[in-house]
């Protein structure tokens, strides 16, 4: 198979678009079935490098490469849906969201419209972020992974070209480069929408196409062909369906879609050619930008909306597509609209600048509270405990080692929301006992209201968190990261090494244990087993107390809450049910009462205040329990405090 076999209109890479921007669909309305569907981006990608190098470096054979030609043409065929929907999203937006979540969007829409919604994604989002899976404009990253490569691949490519095999080391060294980025400093939320980490999935696609005009592909039969199209097509789905629930991303494993793409892309498959997946894909660009905002719409208006609902969501994404490549990109892109560069341009540039305006007013009047009630502002309004003023806080394991008196050595500065926080009561008296709380970001809602507590009885209290980290030593989870994992790993021996010491009166342990050793799909293998170890570990060193898990819901409280005060006449929220609760966290429930029973620890439940009757309650006249779906809020720590009187403060 020589570079002519590839040449011409490719149906079969218009089809691999279909499968790929379908993949991204049923993730995004079924992310439990098929929880590797994200992966259709990283297929786009390898795309994106082929085709673009193929017409590059054919209009640099022709003599007809222009730099403004090129980019003039992503305009046409970039802008018109994308300026569409963001109008359309930008109105969703006033009519669903709240304050806090709009002011958001309107941030993210002139990140957008300048091309680096990617990089406002990964400088803002962090664990407690709670309102970025209501962003309606999340998926537009990937678009300005793209645009990026767009602004600079031609000039270099342009460059390189003009050194015999330029072309080949450029990509060579980019790939090995970015890939290298994957390996060191990948696997965190900031990670996954950085630019260098993707250019080697480009840059993927692109050295295919530098494999078929060197002639190095080998030339099979049509048999052989279609069999290796198939593996790749195989490689793609199988992926997307039997990828782990959670795992950290890009990572040496995005090697397998990138593969089974370049299969794809190089060995024609029939099946690839269908109609209907060529169909898809020929519309892949406008499903992508509808399909996410209107599936969040739909989740605000019905948090967990049946099946039978989001196919017609997904049916309306792909009929208001094919009417927008219909009637707008392709008469555009074809120039039987705005012809002229000159009016395409005037056009693209007046709605990016009054559509960047309306973002920048939503960011600006902080979501523009005035279009709600009161009380609906009193819901949006509700915030986490952050009051720092009776702490003195430092970040990294070495200022606890320094209190007690252990050596360390100084960490790397970790990125915000990845750090671990080492805070002290201010107001302690000095022959007070030393409490030690451990754990993750559960802990970190209620430390301010613990630290006014102990303060106010003497205490010295200790608290030693990190999100995502759970106070047990061997429970990790790999999936967000070998620098978090490594750091979460270090936190654990360091506590149980302070807690040897003797210096620790009291440890409370305070985790979202839910997720770590409760019936979820994160549960940790064998978190029996380290749990275990860890309570005959220090059950002669210290008091040991665990405050159980609250309940924890499926969806943002907060936008329920104001959904049902908004829209009372939509479906009800499907608030939490003591009983699936109980079920939820059964498993280490059952492991620590066990431990309580022969006296190695003292358990601290506030479940039976939040769900004193069947249904779990998530506000009081004091104001809205959670921030989120778990995390709750200053009310809320309040509320729990008082509902385990006996916890040790």
């Amino acid at each position: 198979m020589s570079s002519s076999g590839i040449g011409g209109y490719l149906r079969h890479v218009d089809g691999l678009r279909g499968v790929s921007v379908l993949l991204v669909v049923l993730y995004h309305a079924w992310p439990d079935t098929v929880p590797g569907g994200f992966i259709g981006v990283d297929v786009f990608f390898v795309i994106s490098g082929f085709l673009i190098t193929r017409l590059l470096l054919a209009e640099r054979a022709a003599g007809t490469l222009s730099y403004r030609g090129f980019l003039m043409r992503r305009v046409r065929r970039l802008w018109p849906s994308f300026a569409l929907v963001l109008a359309f999203t930008l109105l969703l937006g006033w009519v669903l969201l709240g304050p806090t979540a709009l002011a958001d969007l309107g941030r993210s829409s002139v990140a957008a419209i300048g091309l680096s919604s990617n990089w406002y994604f990964a400088l803002t989002t962090d664990y407690f972020n709670v309102g970025l899976e209501q962003n309606f404009l999340l998926h537009s990253w990937s678009l300005a992974v793209e645009e990026q490569f767009y602004l600079v691949y031609p000039l270099v490519l342009i460059w390189a070209a003009r050194f015999g095999k330029g072309v080949e080391v450029l990509l060579g060294a980019l790939w090995i480069t970015s890939f290298a980025g994957v390996l060191f400093i990948g696997g965190t939320n900031a990670a996954f929408f950085a630019t260098q980490l993707r250019v080697w999935e480009l840059a993927s696609g692109a050295l295919l196409w530098c494999a078929f005009e060197r002639g190095a592909v080998a030339r099979l039969s049509e048999v052989q062909v279609r069999w290796l199209g198939r593996l790749g097509v195989a490689i793609i789905v199988l992926t997307a369906f039997l990828m782990p629930r959670l795992v950290w991303w890009p990572s040496v494993l995005a090697l397998v879609p990138v593969i089974g793409a370049l299969l794809c892309i190089a060995f024609p498959s029939r099946g690839l050619a269908a109609r209907w997946l060529v169909g898809l894909g020929l519309i892949s660009y406008a499903l992508y930008l509808w399909h996410w905002p209107i599936l969040k719409g739909v989740d605000i208006l019905w948090p967990g909306p049946p099946d039978g609902v989001l196919v017609m969501m997904i049916l309306l994404s792909i009929g208001l597509a094919w009417l927008a490549w219909r009637y707008i990109e392709e008469p555009i892109r074809r120039r039987r609209r705005l012809e002229k560069p000159a009016a395409m341009l005037g056009v693209a540039g007046l709605s990016s600048l009054m559509l960047g305006m309306l973002g920048w007013q939503y960011h600006v009047q902080g979501g523009f509270p005035g279009r709600f009630s009161q009380d609906i502002n009193a819901i949006a309004a509700t915030a986490s405990d952050l009051r720092a003023d009776s702490l003195d806080c430092k970040n990294g394991l070495k200022p606890l080692a320094d209190m007690l008196g252990f050596p360390a050595e100084r960490e790397p500065v970790a990125p915000p929301g990845q750090r671990i926080a080492i805070c002290v009561s201010k107001d302690y008296s000095a022959d007070a006992p030393s409490v030690l709380y451990v754990g993750d970001s559960h802990l970190g809602a209620i430390r301010g209201e613990l630290s006014v507590r102990a303060s106010e009885r003497g205490t010295r209290a200790i608290f030693v968190t990190l999100a995502a980290c759970p106070p047990v030593l061997g429970v990790v989870w790999e999936w967000e990261g070998v620098d978090r994992a490594e750091r979460c790993q270090r936190l654990q021996k360091l506590v149980l090494d302070v807690v040897k010491t003797g210096q620790i009166d009291k440890m409370v342990l305070v985790a979202h244990w839910d997720i770590y050793g409760g019936n979820t799909p994160t549960r940790h293998p064998e978190f029996g087993a380290h749990f275990s170890r860890l309570v005959d570990t220090v059950a002669d060193q210290t008091d040991l107390h665990i405050m159980l898990d609250v309940p924890t819901h499926d969806f943002d409280i907060r936008a329920a809450l104001i959904r049902e005060v908004k829209l009372p006449w939509l479906r009800a929220p499907g608030w939490l049910v003591r009983a699936r609760h109980e079920q939820v966290r059964a498993p280490y429930l059952e492991l620590m009462r066990a431990a309580e029973q022969r006296g190695a620890l003292t358990l601290h439940d506030p479940v039976p205040a939040f769900c004193p009757e069947e249904i779990c309650i998530v506000q009081t006249d004091a104001g809205v329990l959670y921030v989120d779906g778990s995390h709750v809020s200053l009310a809320g720590a309040r509320f729990v405090l008082d509902a385990v009187p006996n916890l040790p403060h």
